[in-house]
């Protein structure tokens, strides 16, 4: 696969309010949960963007990668979405955005995603009837003109409504990610502890 033309938005200017300490430096197998989805992104796209508060520490990301301070935090994910969009160079067509909480962030995932793309429209997986538009491939054009400060505190899900967009079925998604572990997210202790026992008995059963 080649990574010509496509770029990666990683979104981390959250609080984590839920749980309790910083999403972008939670240990995940040695890592910090960032830096993690960074390296799993890092070789699939052509430029990566990371969008964080203008107060907030982050772990080192890979060469290359751009940290990006949102001049209006905590606005929510669209307006960040939005921005981050626009940020990138005119040879990007297609962008993979995420969240930085995604302990099993799966590259043939990302892989899937932006072979459909094709940089044309948004490509959103489906898991036990829940959309995951921080999982998705967004067109980067998608974003020219529009003004993000107008979606602050608006869902994303809201913004993407208005354009054009394909829901990928579960049936389609179960054969790159049988049990939906790349579309997992942290947002509490209960999560973290739960994404830590999924790991180890992961790597129980390869020993």
């Amino acid at each position: 696969m080649t990574a010509n033309h496509r770029g990666g938005l990683i979104l981390c200017g959250g609080r984590s309010q839920r749980l309790g300490t910083s999403k972008a430096w939670l240990e995940f197998a040695g890592l910090p949960l960032l830096s993690r989805v960074a390296r799993t992104l890092y070789p699939l796209v052509e430029e990566l963007r990371v969008i964080g508060a203008p107060e907030l520490s982050y772990p080192p990301l890979p060469d290359g990668a751009i940290l990006q301070r949102d001049p209006l935090p905590y606005c929510g994910p669209t307006p960040a979405v939005i921005r981050g969009l626009q940020s990138f160079s005119q040879k990007i067509h297609a962008v993979f955005v995420c969240s930085c909480d995604l302990p099993f962030l799966n590259s043939s995932c990302v892989e899937y995603l932006f072979d459909l793309s094709k940089g044309e429209q948004i490509f959103i997986p489906t898991w036990k009837g829940r959309l995951h538009p921080l999982h998705a491939v967004y067109p980067s054009r998608l974003a020219q003109g529009v003004d993000g400060k107008s979606w602050e505190n608006r869902r994303l899900l809201d913004w993407i409504e208005s354009l054009q967009y394909q829901i990928i079925p579960e049936e389609n998604w179960e054969k790159f990610d049988p049990h939906g572990w790349s579309l997992t997210n942290i947002n509490t202790p209960q999560d973290y502890q739960l994404a830590l026992q999924r790991s180890h008995s992961t790597h129980s059963n390869t020993r």
